[in-house]
């Protein structure tokens, strides 16, 4: 682990005052350590070529390099480095200066402890809550397959780390990814690691690192006793959870080896890679990895005939009874989340085969349940969830097959009849639905109204007649096709060819 120390380096040109400070200085805080002490510019720019210093102070006026100079450089060359600097009051306007360069904080002479030290703890908090920003960002990358140019060679050097990875949902990680979380932050927040961990004496830092599902979350512990006892730790965070309140099903799959900073991204891996071995559904518990019991499978037969046996179900009533009755044969088993997530996606794929369900719709269906299956609490609330889904894709289809039927039945009835009388009455008598209802599922077939389709019909019937036959009169063909006024009859068919029937038959129509 990177040491827990502020590292100091001190520029002053009296020897005395520099012994003073440096005193002072490993007297605020037992964490401060002094690492080299320099009575001019060069001479510290030359300690600083060999370590790095989490924080220089440095006089303003010295021999040679004089403190602005050196700021300038160390803020060329060093710009991570935390600078305080020392000034009288007869060169305060260099101070001045020097806080332009962007030093942190400047202290008057004569110092006194009290001064540095209160400086010095506010500068140390810095210091230490910016390392901690920087590993956490180290880890972070590794995580993800990065290998941080950042990362110094004293970063992480020994072998302390412990890795905890948090699942929330009943979705395992490969899907739950793409479905985007509702107030996610507040079940994440429901939830106080670190108060947990800095009860702990034995973990020195605690990291919680958000994965790209965001539905986990890792945790990355640096501890300082390496006769910790993993199993005990991770059954205690697994009853401090319990006690948060949280009602979302979750699983804590603890790490039990401790490892080095080069191992971290490995075992971060095979970590993902085997957590849906280890999560069942509605469960709030954790798993010891890599020694702890797996979830059990089903027979890759048995999975295969509840799959099949969907597709032999012809009944609305009976496929979804099959489906909540298979799932929860499944959480009873307490067979791992993929299990569960294969069947409910395969009972959505079979609406189409089965039922005759739109594909398209059946897949958004799929992925609308999804993303509130995954936040159900409970057995009940999930297959309430299916049921409704399903329910209302079933009765759509039912309603779309209708509705189609009645459609046919509308146009063959006009076909048959186009020249008698009908109104949209007549048809709302004869088939049970509105006259607007019938009106509008026809012309959205048709692109028709039922009354303009059947004056379609009567007027291809009396072009037929006008070709076939060249003696017929008008007023025959009008009676033929249904219109008792030969006049009318004419009107409607320039209203709807352009030209009068006799002109129709002049131009070779």
């Amino acid at each position: 682990m990177r040491k827990t120390e502020i590292t100091v380096i001190i520029a002053e040109d009296e020897p005395i005052i520099l012994n003073n400070i440096a005193k002072k200085v490993e007297n605020t805080d037992p964490r401060i350590q002094v690492i080299g002490k320099a009575q001019n510019g060069r001479e510290t720019l030359a300690l600083l070529n060999g370590q790095v210093p989490d924080l220089l102070i440095t006089d303003i006026e010295m021999p040679g390099m004089n403190g602005l100079e050196l700021i300038r450089e160390v803020r060329r060359l060093y710009p991570q480095v935390h600078i305080l600097i020392l000034s009288g009051y007869s060169n305060f306007e260099y101070a001045r200066t020097a806080i332009k360069y962007g030093v942190d904080d400047y202290l008057l002479k004569p110092i006194s402890q009290s001064d540095l030290s209160a400086i010095l703890t506010k500068m140390t908090e810095t210091i230490l809550s910016e390392r901690r920003q920087l590993e956490r960002n180290i880890l972070s990358k590794t995580l993800h397959g990065d290998s941080p140019e950042i990362l110094s060679p004293s970063s992480f050097p020994d072998e302390n780390f412990l890795m905890i990875l948090v699942h929330l949902g009943n979705l395992p990680s490969r899907y739950a990814a793409l479905i985007h979380p509702v107030n996610l932050r507040d079940l994440w927040e429901q939830i106080d690691f670190n108060t947990f961990f800095s009860a702990h004496a034995e973990v020195d830092h605690t990291w919680i690192i958000d994965e790209a599902n965001l539905y986990q979350k890792f945790i990355i512990l640096h501890i300082t006793d390496r006769e910790i006892r993993p199993a005990l730790m991770a059954m205690q965070l697994n009853n401090f959870v319990l006690e948060s309140g949280i009602r979302l099903p979750y699983h804590i799959l603890f790490h039990t080896v401790t490892i080095g900073y080069p191992q971290i991204w490995e075992t971060a891996r095979d970590m993902r890679t085997a957590l849906p071995q280890y999560v069942s559904m509605y469960a709030q518990n954790y798993s010891l990895y890599p020694e702890g019991p797996k979830c059990p499978l089903p027979d890759h037969q048995q999975k295969r005939d509840h799959i099949n046996f969907l597709y032999q179900l012809q009944n609305d009533t009976s496929y979804l009874q099959y489906v909540t009755t298979t799932l929860d044969s499944y959480a009873e088993a307490g067979y791992p989340q993929s299990i569960t997530d294969d069947f409910i996606r395969e009972a959505y794929h079979a609406l189409p085969v089965v039922f005759k369900v739109d594909d398209k719709s059946a897949l958004a269906a799929m992925s609308d349940t999804l993303s509130h299956l995954n936040t159900c609490e409970t057995r009940e609330q999930m297959n309430q969830q299916l049921r409704i889904s399903i329910e209302n894709m079933l009765q759509t289809q039912s309603t779309a097959s209708g509705s189609e039927h009645l459609y046919h039945q509308l146009k063959h009835y006009i076909e048959v009849n186009y020249n008698q009388k009908i109104s949209l009455d007549d048809l709302s008598d004869r088939y049970g639905y509105t006259p607007s209802y019938i009106n509008r599922l026809f012309k959205k077939e048709c692109g028709l109204s039922p009354l303009q389709y059947q004056t379609s019909l009567r007027i291809a019937k009396a072009k037929e007649l006008l070709s076939t036959q060249a003696d017929i009169d008008i007023k025959t063909i009008a009676s033929t096709i249904g219109y008792d006024d030969s006049r009318y009859f004419s009107r409607v068919f320039k209203n709807e060819v352009g030209t009068t029937p006799s002109e129709w038959v002049r131009g070779g129509s």
